[in-house]
């Protein structure tokens, strides 16, 4: 993950319905952050690795914030219109409720699996 000066982090939107079904599920990327568009609630079957994730709601305040969520789970958060995830990693800051993010940017995986800035 490459965090800038200003307390900017790279990510990736995820748009489609099965690119937001894969999730991070064959991820091996640590730092990895991808934002889950239209979504309120993830589930960690099929996965090996805990993740992080966070719910968003539209006016891009963290409702919820769990860290290393374990394989074979299901969390919804109503209000959320997104979810941010990432593999777990313990040496590095996660999102905390209450806390505004402001999403520009980023690369989007579409419905065609094609990388657009």
């Amino acid at each position: 993950m490459e965090q800038h000066k200003e307390g900017l982090i790279d990510f990736m939107f995820v748009t489609s319905f099965f690119g937001k079904l894969k999730g991070l599920l064959f991820s091996k990327q640590p730092g990895r952050i991808i934002v889950l568009t239209h979504c309120r609630s993830i589930h960690t079957f099929g996965m090996v690795n805990e993740i992080d994730v966070a719910f968003i709601d539209q006016k891009g305040r963290v409702l919820a914030s769990e860290t290393r969520v374990k394989p074979r789970t299901r969390i919804k958060k109503r209000g959320a219109v997104a979810v941010v995830e990432r593999l777990s990693c313990s040496e590095a800051p996660w999102l905390r409720e209450g806390e505004k993010l402001y999403l520009s940017g980023g690369n989007v995986l579409t419905g065609k699996n094609k990388e657009r800035k």
